[in-house]
């Protein structure tokens, strides 16, 4: 779970601009999409 919570902070960074982005925010890591939501 540690590898996860590393990823995760820095995917929420990332995860930001492919929201405003329309182009595949789900191929990013739909798990995030949860977490941020």
């Amino acid at each position: 779970m540690a590898p996860a919570v590393r990823l995760g902070r820095k995917s929420i960074r990332p995860s930001r601009a492919v929201d405003q982005e329309p182009g595949e925010p789900e191929a990013v890591m739909p798990d995030e999409v949860g977490a941020t939501a």
